[in-house]
């Protein structure tokens, strides 16, 4: 597995999906619990994520080389992994649309590698239908699928699932606060006035803008009715402040990372009212 384990919760958790692979004594079924609001600026996806999808790699196996494998799997276009629930603004994982058709999918014989790969991004989106029906699945499953669930807190998926499954649990982050998110400058605010600060004054401010940009992107992946087109727009902020926190640790010039920015923050949430 590739070095992008930014503490020792995933270090470890790398470790034991690699001894699992190399031991040949893998599960039926994975579950990786707990929020991870830490994202790769290259992939755009979390660590978590990251985690899930290198692991997959090394399961499906094959003649392919695995970094090529892998970034089939990013573009969704590996025949060997299926993944559901990966759009943000989806408010559902329904038995008709999704898991029949999942069920279906892990029946046939790998295509290419040695084994298939079910990924639900969010399985707290199933329905009780759904979670029912993907349980019965977790039975009947051939020992050549393989299921890996992603959830953002363990308590929102079915006990009766997580028992059938190998369990690796992220720290979970902080639940929304609307207090923390009224006490946190105005994000337009915040743009209008970056540009200017010296340089050691730039990564507090910097982790403001994150926290800022954490908490809405929590309150609108979290929502009841998701607004469609802010969580993305949240998560290119979130990933584009990363970029520029980089950048100045790498010792780029601040007056223009930070413009660049800015610049990207007001392109991604041009067509978003209410955010700025």
């Amino acid at each position: 597995m590739k070095n992008l384990y930014a503490n020792k919760t995933q270090k470890l958790a790398a470790d034991i999906l690699k001894k699992h692979v190399d031991t040949g004594r893998v599960s039926q079924a994975y579950f990786f619990s707990g929020e991870e609001l830490s994202f790769d600026p290259e992939t755009g996806f979390s660590r978590k994520e990251e985690l899930v999808y290198d692991f997959a790699a090394r399961l499906i196996g094959g003649l392919a080389d695995e970094k090529k494998r892998l970034k089939r799997i990013y573009e969704d276009q590996h025949p060997d992994v299926l993944r559901l629930g990966a759009d943000l603004d989806m408010t559902s994982i329904k038995i008709k649309d999704d898991i029949l058709p999942l069920l279906k999918w892990v029946s046939l014989k790998p295509f290419e590698g040695e084994r298939r790969i079910g990924i639900v991004c969010r399985a707290d989106k199933l329905t009780d239908e759904a979670a029912n029906a993907f349980l019965k699945t977790l039975e009947e499953a051939p020992g050549s699928a393989v299921f890996c669930l992603l959830a953002p807190s363990r308590e929102l998926v079915l006990e009766t699932i997580r028992s059938r499954c190998f369990e690796v649990r992220f720290p979970e982050t902080p639940a929304w606060n609307p207090a923390a998110v009224s006490a946190l400058p105005p994000f337009k605010e915040m743009l209008d006035n970056y540009s200017d600060l010296p340089k050691a004054e730039l990564k507090p401010a910097l982790d403001l803008v994150l926290e800022n940009v954490r908490q809405k992107m929590h309150k609108v992946i979290h929502a009841s009715a998701p607004s469609a087109g802010k969580a993305p727009a949240y998560l290119k902020a979130f990933q584009t402040v990363c970029e520029a926190k980089s950048a100045l640790e790498a010792n780029a010039n601040a007056k223009l990372s930070v413009t660049r920015m800015v610049m990207k923050l007001r392109h991604a949430f041009s067509g978003e009212r209410g955010i700025l």
